[in-house]
């Protein structure tokens, strides 16, 4: 998004506000055609070392974003997972993660997680430790059911936009 903006010479918080557009089209045209599962990269882990004013854009563009998806997600039967660390979000951003996400736990269309301070090492780790504490043997089959995205299983097809010809840490396992 950034990228995309600066390659047209407009303000990086354009191109984020672009690509949530641009995302809302993605999500409608996969639930459309009969994609099951969708996960997209919003906020990495490694995204908080940007500038503070476009960390904070980022933020409040969330928040705008979701005021009000929970009728979308219900019009559309679609399931809402946000996946990743909450612990440095607001206490308002997570509450209405939470509501969005209580609302549309019950649609059995397709399966929409948006990875928001999400790191894929983090996610094993903390899965890891999740088989540690509740004292399940560390297993490839184990640990498939302690990530974020165990209802989602494998990826199929990963699309990586911007040109970059590398993961950035999204989905490892």
């Amino acid at each position: 998004n950034g990228r995309w903006a600066k390659k047209r010479g407009l303000p990086r918080n354009l191109g984020h506000r672009q690509g949530v557009e641009a995302l809302i089209k993605t999500v409608r045209r996969c639930s459309d055609i009969g994609i099951k599962h969708l996960t997209v990269y919003a906020f990495s882990t490694e995204n908080w070392n940007r500038p503070q004013a476009e960390v904070d854009y980022l933020m409040n563009l969330l928040e705008e974003y979701f005021m009000g998806l929970d009728k979308k997600l219900k019009n559309r039967n679609i399931k809402l997972k946000v996946i990743g660390e909450k612990t440095r979000l607001s206490e308002k951003l997570i509450n209405i993660i939470n509501d969005v996400q209580n609302k549309s736990k019950d649609n059995t269309g397709m399966v929409f997680n948006i990875a928001f301070n999400y790191g894929s090492k983090d996610e094993i780790i903390n899965a890891v430790k999740g088989m540690i504490k509740d004292n399940v043997i560390i297993s490839k089959e184990n640990l498939d059911n302690y990530l974020y995205t165990t209802e989602s299983g494998n990826v199929d097809l990963l699309i990586r936009t911007s040109g970059e010809q590398r993961i950035s840490n999204f989905l490892l396992w």
